[in-house]
């Protein structure tokens, strides 16, 4: 749904949750060696951070539900030191990174990666760059009632893609979850 619509419903997360807590403390019990509140811990200070994030517009609340979800259902990878929370973000860092990249070069060319942003009116916006938002503006929904709450059918605005970070943060958890902490305790020099 993320990479199709760019929406998910934050409530689709409630569903699995009961099951997903239970699971990622059982899991816990019984392969975590540390305290058993430390994972917990860390991945609750990540979510804080996402938190905040998300208050601040950086990213949606499906976004901020999936984060959560994996911070509590699967507190921990494997054998891996780091929290799960941390190692998904970390390994889905390049894809968003990527995928931001190239939504920008393939409308616009390389004279937007230095500004990250594209000028259009907004009738180009609602016709010709599909899941792209003006910037700097705080009104969610579809594209043709933002510019038009705007009045901003002929002016020119700034835009920047939205991504589906869903989707992206599920390939950073795959990542994790295969691979585990071992590549980036090794680029710290650990």
């Amino acid at each position: 749904m993320d990479y199709v619509y760019r929406e998910v419903d934050p409530e689709l997360w409630i569903i699995p949750a009961p099951v997903g807590v239970a699971l990622g403390f059982a899991s816990v019990l019984k392969y975590y060696e540390g305290p058993i509140w430390l994972p917990y811990l860390v991945n609750g200070l990540i979510a804080v951070i996402f938190l905040v994030m998300y208050w601040l517009e950086f990213m949606g609340g499906a976004d901020l539900a999936a984060v959560l979800f994996v911070a509590v259902s699967l507190p921990i990878v494997g054998n891996a030191i780091m929290p799960s929370v941390l190692l998904m973000l970390l390994y889905s860092a390049p894809f968003v990174l990527g995928f931001y990249l190239f939504e920008l070069t393939r409308k616009c060319g390389l004279s937007c990666l230095l500004r990250l942003k594209v000028r259009v009116t907004g009738r180009e916006l609602v016709s010709k760059y599909r899941w792209w938002h003006p910037s700097g503006v705080r009104i969610e929904g579809d594209p043709h009632e933002v510019v038009a709450k705007m009045n901003a059918w002929d002016k020119t605005i700034e835009a920047s893609p939205l991504l589906p970070l869903v989707t992206l943060m599920f390939l950073g958890l795959i990542m994790a979850i295969i691979v585990g902490d071992g590549p980036i305790i090794a680029l710290l020099g650990g």
